[in-house]
């Protein structure tokens, strides 16, 4: 409205002169036309004072055009003071609301219509009911729809199925598209982005499928639907399909368009594709969020903040979805000072009280271990919701700072805030030791208090926490009292009780879960996995891999890992190694696993030779796996595998490690190559006393006794104390040497000086050291004044220096304390043999070898846990033993091996079925020339038997 005419109309009041009707309305058009609010205030005034109000066009014009723009008080006031309100008032307030988002009021307002609802009010009133609380309310209205005979009327039906689809009501949304769609592309559009919309993404191609059927054209909504729902899943070959008919159909140019195909090709992890067709596109901002949403989205954050700091220097804007996702960029440590400037510049730009933003912010910080300014920004919140709370209590468990996690939980206590279960959840995994069980039961007292204990994943948690503080019990109750168990609980319990080593508890839940119908999952096979590891169950472990198999469980890198660590725990390395041969994808886990089981079965060559196949991966092994390679390698003096180790460590930045290079040493040295083991030494910036008695191992094994003797010196002089195995290493070498003087020194020094009480191996380096110096009696003085007694290598290394000096009597000494210490041991025999033949004494030589053949006729052999104590009647049976000793470790196993949990139960005290006769012993035998008697002592039970074996 001209100035003028609201200057006259004023005048015209002034003067007492009356507005008319026309005159109103006329003033009214233009106040609507140039949009000026003020002036349609002030003549609604007028219209008041006039008594013009009951005139229907004048009140519908003012509600009409105080709605459009956001006055939804002033509309209700012209509305309810209106003489006469007619439909189109009803539909023009109800339609204001609906279009400022106050639903609630418009579906209250149709409500309390005194008419019949036109179909523009059914219209704003389907749009009201936009959410699944609405969801009988929008029947209510489709019934109402119905009665009007409006069910036919295509606008109508359209907007039916876009309230079904909004409230989430698929099923309802297809029947009235099955019954309506006809070729309507607006209600096949609408219903793929229903799909779409609510993670149907299979479904709204499908509908596609049918739509190209039908020769219906898709148009730019539909294309951006598709994409959408193939970027949702990452269906990449469907997503190039959709590109297809995109570009076919001109649509490629449409910048929505691009800007998805740049996030669905980012999704699927196609970076060329997605940076070509970012190229391509126009870049407007909404382009430049998707490029750096899904360089985030990839892992890849440093190329995110690049494309960031290259929007700002095109001199675009940054929104809040940029900051969203710069922000997201910098969780990593290295990046958190980029993130303080992407905060200070998100304050600049007036996204400093946003709280998604902050939100982010409190992620960023605690994420990147600054929980000091996490919580700065979290304390600066003026209004905070779930995700912020959340979001710091999170930060706080993940970092260990859980009394500060506790007392957040009580400050929203205090203020009255109910906590989500997110929260609780957070809270239960601070309380995961047996000192953490009273902060536990306050979490629990909480849940019950907040009505979330029926809650199933409330409930596995808690069976989880308490297992974890070894409170089995309590676990148990808390499984025992949820209203509905699942395949998680269930393996949540089961998981507990192998944890706390309950195994066989374990393995009976399992049978119960079966019973119940509830299927196992992946996590429960790996739980009786480990179980079946642990006990040595092979049996009961060989179930479980044929329940994966027959259920067609995923054998994934976790599960393979954990079969083959199963099988190498029970002892049966050849069935690991096929589980390990067949897994389609093998990690840094499933290598350590083999070749840690070869290793811990001292199947060096295996071990070294699966470890060659590795470096063809590329992989980075765990330091106790190489150190295990190393190991094997100076076992077998492997030099390659070992130097390949050397490689690999200094290639994966492990070069610092003291442990490995000491073992590097070893290695070197048991494999001759002292050059090496010095060069290894050298390199090491901080050497310890294991990598100076390394090296002097490294010389004494190479025989250099001057080098021994100045390592040991040098090590004393910087500072380190020798250890027992440095001065093995020293004796060592003064035995190699003949060093009998500094050999005695070196033995005073370590016992008065450094405190250190002489081993059996220091006794037999100074024993042997003395015997080849035909110091005898030393050497027996010795031996009677040691605290430690002497082993069966002290006597035999005494008993060889009697051979070399042709001392008989103290030899004679030497054979009777060894044959005491291992009565089946031939060396000894074999020695005082030749003392014997040295000495010219042969009668003494031929008794010396009755005596040997009858004591090896009597053998004992230990058969799953028996004592077996054979006695052959003739020489003749002697070769007979291994044959023996195979049959009844073959036969004794099979007692009990059809018991699944074999090795944790004992086995019946009446164990003569073994052989009750001479006949099956020999038929079991195949042998008939020879006979003994064998007596078996049950070593867990007081049982017996015999097995007879006849010569004829």
């Amino acid at each position: 409205m001209e100035p003028l005419s609201l200057h006259k109309l004023f005048l015209y009041h002034h003067q007492g002169k009356k507005l008319f009707r026309n005159s109103a309305y006329c003033i009214l058009q233009g106040c609507i036309r140039d949009k000026d609010v003020t002036s349609c205030r002030i003549l609604h005034c007028f219209i008041l004072f006039h008594e013009l109000d009951s005139i229907a066009s004048h009140g519908d014009h003012l509600i009409r055009f105080f709605g459009s723009h956001g006055h939804l008080l002033e509309a209700s006031l012209v509305f309810f003071k209106a003489v006469q309100k007619s439909s189109y008032s009803w539909e023009a307030l109800i339609s204001a609301h609906v279009n400022q988002g106050e639903y609630l009021t418009a579906l209250a307002l149709y409500d309390v219509m005194p008419t019949s609802p036109s179909k523009c009010i059914y219209l704003a009133t389907l749009r009201a009911c936009g959410t699944k609380e609405d969801i009988d309310k929008g029947r209510l209205i489709h019934a109402e729809v119905v009665k009007a005979c409006l069910d036919s009327d295509l606008v109508v039906e359209s907007s039916l199925l876009n309230m079904y689809a909004q409230c989430g009501e698929l099923e309802d949304a297809l029947k009235v598209f099955d019954q309506w769609a006809a070729d309507d592309v607006v209600m096949w559009n609408t219903m793929i982005a229903a799909y779409t919309a609510h993670g149907h993404s299979l479904s709204s191609l499908k509908l596609f499928e049918k739509m190209e059927q039908k020769l219906i054209e898709p148009t730019e909504v539909t294309c951006v639907s598709l994409l959408k729902a193939c970027a949702k899943v990452g269906l990449l070959m469907e997503g190039w399909y959709i590109h297809d008919r995109i570009i076919r159909r001109g649509f490629d140019s449409n910048v929505i368009v691009r800007n998805i195909l740049v996030d669905i090709y980012a999704k699927c992890k196609k970076v060329e594709d997605s940076d070509r067709m970012f190229c391509m596109s126009c870049q407007n901002l909404v382009s430049w969020n998707t490029k750096i949403s899904g360089y985030v989205q990839l892992g890849r954050e440093d190329a995110a903040l690049d494309l960031f700091k290259k929007l700002q220097q095109q001199g675009l804007k940054p929104d809040k979805v940029t900051f969203l996702a710069a922000i997201k960029a910098c969780t990593n440590p290295k990046s958190l000072w980029t993130g303080q400037l992407i905060h200070d510049e998100a304050q600049r730009q007036g996204f400093g009280g946003d709280l998604a933003v902050n939100n982010a912010l409190i992620h960023m910080y605690s994420k990147g271990g600054n929980l000091e300014l996490a919580r700065k920004v979290f304390d600066s919140l003026s209004t905070s919701d779930m995700i912020s709370w959340g979001t710091m209590i999170s930060g706080y468990v993940q970092h260990g700072c859980h009394l500060p996690a506790f007392n957040l939980v009580s400050s929203m206590l205090s203020r009255g805030i109910k906590p989500e279960k997110v929260i609780f959840l957070c809270l239960m995994r601070t309380c995961g030791d047996k000192e953490a069980l009273e902060d536990g039961h306050l979490v629990h007292y909480q849940i019950i208090d907040h009505e979330l204990e029926n809650d199933s994943t409330i409930g596995s948690t808690l069976i989880d926490m308490y297992a974890k503080c070894n409170s089995l019990d309590e676990a148990r109750h808390v499984f025992d009292t949820l209203p509905s168990r699942d395949v998680v609980s269930w393996s949540v319990m089961i998981a507990g009780h192998v944890e706390q080593g309950n195994e066989l508890l374990a393995f009976d839940l399992f049978v119960k879960m079966q019973q119940e119908d509830v299927k196992p999952d992946r996590v429960t096979y790996l739980c009786l996995l480990r179980a079946s590891g642990k006990l040595k169950a092979l049996g009961q472990g060989k179930q479980i891999h044929q329940a994966i198999i027959r259920n067609q469980c995923k054998l994934d890198v976790a599960v393979g890992s954990t079969l083959v660590d199963m099988y190498v725990k029970c002892s049966d390395l050849e069935e690991a190694r096929q589980v390990f041969d067949k897994l389609p994808v093998r990690n840094e886990v499933s290598w350590s696993v083999m070749i840690g089981g070869y290793l811990q079965h001292e199947q060096n060559l295996p071990a070294l030779d699966l470890f060659q196949q590795l470096l063809k991966e590329e992989l980075t092994l765990d330091k106790v796996t190489l150190l295990g390679i190393l190991k094997a390698a100076g076992s077998v003096g492997a030099v390659g595998p070992g130097m390949a180790v050397h490689d690999h460590v200094i290639r994966n930045m492990m070069n610092l490690d003291v442990m490995v290079y000491n073992t590097l040493i070893d290695m070197y040295a048991k494999c001759g190559r002292v050059k090496e083991a010095y060069k290894v030494f050298e390199c090491l910036p901080n050497r310890d006393g294991i990598s100076w008695n390394a090296l002097i191992a490294a010389d004494t094994q190479n025989e250099n006794y001057d080098r021994v003797i100045q390592a040991f010196q040098d090590m004393k002089g910087e500072g380190f104390r020798p250890a027992e195995s440095t001065f093995t290493s020293v004796l060592a070498s003064c035995c190699q040497a003949g060093r009998v003087s500094d050999a005695r020194q070196h033995f005073e020094t370590m016992i008065r000086d450094y405190g250190i009480t002489p081993t059996v191996e220091h006794l037999n380096c100074m024993v042997d050291l003395l015997g080849r110096a035909a110091h005898f009696d030393e050497a027996r003085n010795l031996i009677e004044t040691m605290s430690i007694p002497p082993d069966v290598t002290t006597w035999l290394s005494l008993l060889t220096a009697c051979k070399s000096y042709k001392n008989v009597e103290f030899g004679r000494v030497c054979f009777n304390e060894a044959m005491r210490l291992d009565p089946n041991g031939a060396a000894a025999y074999v020695l005082l043999s030749d003392v014997y033949a040295d000495a010219n004494m042969w009668d003494d030589v031929r008794k010396l070898q009755v005596l040997q053949q009858r004591t090896r006729s009597q053998q004992k052999l230990e058969v799953a846990g028996m004592k077996v104590q054979f006695e052959f009647s003739s020489s003749k049976a002697q070769p007979m033993l291994t044959t023996s000793c195979r049959l009844l470790q073959e036969t004794g196993h099979s007692l009990w091996e059809d018991d699944e949990l074999a090795h944790h139960k004992e086995p019946s005290s009446d164990v003569e079925i073994l052989c009750n006769s001479e006949d099956e012993v020999i038929e079991r035998s195949g042998n008939h020339n020879f006979c003994s008697l064998c007596k078996c002592e049950n070593s867990r039970k007081d049982s017996s038997f015999h097995v007879f074996c006849v010569n004829r």
